[in-house]
């Protein structure tokens, strides 16, 4: 099973149905779950002036839980809906541990915008003390600041704790480079990524209406993401 999950802007939803599109042609046997949600508004990290991201991601971490604990015994990839699918994810489930994950090259340790979960009960009670441990952070002010300076995001900073103190979990580091390309990595991209994550500056290519054709690795991605967003679009507008 793949699981996303998004707010409904018109921006995300583009995004989103990309990577709908994406994973239900690259893999093929796969259950593909996509979840929206309205733009939030009431919770109360969003009165404490941190960044609307920060509570955004710890909202997607709880769609992530409910998703788990909802298909247990299932195995499921948790994706971040700003990626694209390029590759059957099926392989990586023949290796045998309970959380799978992608350490990051680069000044932050990880990223967890893909993350391979086993339908085994300690996968399951890892994602859950997953959003408690966030749900922790996000209510001390202080080590949250602290710890995005080094994790760059609250749900990587719950993640990298939980990967030091854990015990009786089998975890599994998967290359950034073919499971969730990122910014350290995107320049390396050879056709052989089988996830792709648009952030920052390569996201904002995807909504301009022109940028140089000068055959970069970023043009080219950016290039790949307008088309399956192309293929996408009719697919969504009969649905």
């Amino acid at each position: 099973m793949m699981f996303a999950h998004y707010f409904g802007d018109s921006r995300w939803r583009k995004l989103a149905r990309a990577w709908e599109y994406s994973a239900g042609i690259n893999c093929p046997s796969a259950e593909i779950s996509l979840l929206e949600e309205a733009q939030p508004s009431g919770e109360p990290w969003l009165s404490r002036g941190y960044k609307p991201e920060t509570a955004w991601n710890t909202i997607k971490l709880r769609a992530w839980r409910d998703a788990v604990n909802d298909n247990a015994g299932k195995d499921i990839v948790l994706m971040d809906a700003d990626t694209l699918v390029l590759g059957d994810l099926a392989p990586a489930f023949v290796h045998d541990f309970d959380i799978g994950y992608t350490p990051r090259p680069g000044r932050h340790p990880l990223n967890g915008g893909v993350v391979f979960v086993r339908g085994t009960d300690a996968a399951i009670q890892f994602i859950n003390d997953w959003y408690d441990r966030n749900m922790k952070i996000m209510n001390d002010a202080d080590n949250l600041r602290r710890l995005l300076r080094k994790y760059g995001g609250v749900n990587q900073a719950s993640l990298g704790l939980l990967l030091k103190e854990s015990s009786g979990v089998r975890f599994r580091k998967f290359d950034c480079i073919k499971w969730n390309s990122v910014d350290e990595t995107w320049q390396h991209y050879d056709g052989t990524a089988n996830v792709v994550h648009y952030k920052g500056a390569l996201r904002e290519m995807l909504f301009m209406d022109e940028y140089k054709q000068d055959g970069s690795p970023m043009v080219r991605l950016a290039n790949l993401w307008k088309c399956m967003s192309g293929a996408a679009e009719p697919q969504a507008v009969a649905q």
